[in-house]
Protein backbone atom coordinates (compact mmCIF):
# COMPACT_ATOMS: atom_id res chain seq x y z
CA UNK A 1 0.00 0.00 0.00
CA UNK A 2 1.36 3.42 -0.94
CA UNK A 3 1.46 6.34 1.47
CA UNK A 4 -1.34 8.06 -0.45
CA UNK A 5 -3.51 4.92 -0.24
CA UNK A 6 -2.85 4.63 3.51
CA UNK A 7 -3.73 8.30 4.07
CA UNK A 8 -6.89 7.92 1.98
CA UNK A 9 -8.00 4.82 3.88
CA UNK A 10 -7.37 6.50 7.24
CA UNK A 11 -9.24 9.68 6.32
CA UNK A 12 -12.22 7.79 4.92
CA UNK A 13 -12.48 5.72 8.10
CA UNK A 14 -12.42 8.79 10.35
CA UNK A 15 -15.37 10.77 9.04
CA UNK A 16 -14.86 14.44 8.35
CA UNK A 17 -12.23 15.05 11.06
CA UNK A 18 -9.19 17.08 9.97
CA UNK A 19 -5.69 15.75 10.69
CA UNK A 20 -2.22 17.27 10.44
CA UNK A 21 0.60 15.40 8.68
CA UNK A 22 2.30 14.39 11.93
CA UNK A 23 -0.83 12.90 13.46
CA UNK A 24 -1.72 11.19 10.19
CA UNK A 25 1.72 9.61 10.01
CA UNK A 26 1.46 8.30 13.58
CA UNK A 27 -2.13 7.09 13.30
CA UNK A 28 -1.63 5.37 9.95
CA UNK A 29 1.73 3.98 11.15
CA UNK A 30 3.69 5.64 8.36
CA UNK A 31 7.37 6.40 8.84
CA UNK A 32 7.71 9.62 6.86
CA UNK A 33 5.87 12.83 7.66
CA UNK A 34 7.31 14.27 4.44
CA UNK A 35 5.68 11.46 2.43
CA UNK A 36 2.37 12.19 4.20
CA UNK A 37 2.72 15.88 3.31
CA UNK A 38 3.23 14.89 -0.34
CA UNK A 39 0.15 12.66 -0.20
CA UNK A 40 -1.84 15.53 1.31
CA UNK A 41 -0.78 17.80 -1.53
CA UNK A 42 -1.71 15.20 -4.15
CA UNK A 43 -5.12 14.56 -2.58
CA UNK A 44 -5.81 18.30 -2.28
CA UNK A 45 -5.66 18.68 -6.06
CA UNK A 46 -8.63 16.37 -6.54
CA UNK A 47 -12.23 16.39 -5.35
CA UNK A 48 -13.22 14.84 -2.07
CA UNK A 49 -10.57 16.29 0.24
CA UNK A 50 -9.96 19.67 1.78
CA UNK A 51 -6.54 20.90 2.89
CA UNK A 52 -6.70 24.00 5.08
CA UNK A 53 -5.46 25.67 8.24
CA UNK A 54 -7.61 24.18 10.99
CA UNK A 55 -7.46 22.53 14.40
CA UNK A 56 -6.17 18.98 14.04
CA UNK A 57 -8.73 16.40 15.19
CA UNK A 58 -6.01 14.57 17.11
CA UNK A 59 -3.53 17.06 18.61
CA UNK A 60 -5.77 20.19 18.53
CA UNK A 61 -2.97 22.34 17.06
CA UNK A 62 -3.99 24.89 14.45
CA UNK A 63 -1.94 23.88 11.43
CA UNK A 64 -2.28 22.62 7.87
CA UNK A 65 -4.75 19.73 7.93
CA UNK A 66 -6.59 17.46 5.53
CA UNK A 67 -10.04 15.94 5.81
CA UNK A 68 -12.30 13.83 3.65
CA UNK A 69 -15.37 15.69 2.44
CA UNK A 70 -17.34 12.52 1.75
CA UNK A 71 -16.78 9.20 3.49
CA UNK A 72 -19.59 7.14 2.03
CA UNK A 73 -21.14 6.68 5.46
Amino acid sequence: MTTQQAVTAFLLSHGHRPFCAGCLARAARLRSVVAVQRAMKALASGPGYRVEEADCGSCDRTTLTIRALWTGM
